[in-house]
């Protein structure tokens, strides 16, 4: 459908101009990729596994806010001590307030 719909549009733009061609030859051959991913299965498992993340897992998110931030702020340090010049100083405090 959405193939349909938009190739008259997407033809005339660019039949006049000679650069775009290879974004147009591309553009006929993802479609029908994007058109059979959104028609399979894979679309919906997607989609509900989205669902699934957003909506269940949410309040386990909300009653474990401080452990992930946590764990977050250690990922953070561990990141800036690997990076030069800058120390490992930050981590070693870091030990000290846990």
């Amino acid at each position: 459908m959405f193939i349909v719909a938009t190739t008259p549009l997407f033809y005339t733009k660019l039949r006049n101009t000679s650069d775009t061609e290879p974004v147009f030859h591309l553009y006929f051959l993802l479609c029908p990729l994007f058109s059979v991913y959104f028609s399979s299965f894979f679309f919906f498992f997607h989609f509900f596994s989205l669902f699934f993340i957003i909506f269940l897992y949410y309040p386990l998110l909300r009653v474990h806010q401080t452990r992930i931030k946590t764990c977050l702020r250690y990922l953070m340090l561990l990141s800036r001590s690997l990076l030069p010049h800058t120390g490992h100083r930050k981590v070693r405090l870091y030990y000290r307030t846990c």
